[in-house]
């Protein structure tokens, strides 16, 4: 399957994020990278994620962290796998928080 690139188009330039729900068995989120930065997160079942060329094993509960730029998928062997992912700008975060070496907490 050929990757993709994919531009977003937020609703509000303003508020560059949106959310989706992807469900069931099989490919739920086809190989694609974009600028933007990605979270996934597995509601219900088990799923394996792909983030350039690792494998990422997933399951209820679990936050996969997809950076800018990286080519990744989602593939779910279980029926009942639910997962839901926001696709946010780094705009929206302020430039201190989003140095690399910064550890973020619940206290911050």
């Amino acid at each position: 399957m050929s990757s993709q690139y994919k531009f977003e188009n937020f609703k509000n330039r303003n508020f560059p994020v949106y959310s989706s729900t992807q469900k069931g068995l099989g490919t739920l989120v086809v190989p694609h990278f974009h600028e933007a930065a990605e979270l996934l997160r597995i509601t219900k079942g088990k799923a394996r994620g792909h983030v350039n060329t690792q494998c990422i094993y997933c399951e209820q509960g679990d936050i996969l962290y997809i950076p800018p730029l990286c080519i990744h998928s989602v593939v779910s062997d279980d029926p009942e796998t639910e997962l839901q992912g926001v696709v946010f700008d780094f705009s929206l975060i302020p430039s201190e928080l989003a140095e690399p070496q910064k550890t973020l907490n619940r206290d911050m």
